[in-house]
């Protein structure tokens, strides 16, 4: 998704594939990317992974916390984002966040 503040890459259900790897000619500055590792999604270490193949400057976590059987800890996201030069951002429930926004706290 291109957006006049920047470019937003949403992964959506996908394995962790070097195709992904695709889009980094679209040099997306955020990424969206599921953590839970499980029913076909990646989990959070091949999103950091992605993150850091795609050089994007900010990852955000999604697919989880929704249902018990099927989540993971966003903060085992953060810490494998901690070990790259990715800037981790989490989205909180009922709090709009625009691009420019995330993109200004990866910036600080």
């Amino acid at each position: 998704m291109q957006h006049s503040d920047g470019t937003l890459y949403l992964v959506g259900d996908s394995l962790y594939s070097e195709r992904l790897h695709d889009v980094r000619r679209f040099r997306p500055e955020i990424l969206l990317c599921c953590i839970n590792g499980r029913l076909g999604n990646m989990d959070y270490r091949e999103a950091a992974r992605l993150a850091q193949a795609l050089d994007v400057r900010v990852a955000i976590p999604c697919h989880y916390g929704l249902f018990a059987a099927n989540t993971e800890d966003p903060r085992n996201s953060r810490a494998a984002m901690a070990a790259t030069r990715v800037t981790f951002f989490e989205l909180q429930l009922r709090v709009w966040q625009r691009v420019d926004d995330i993109l200004t706290v990866a910036a600080s």
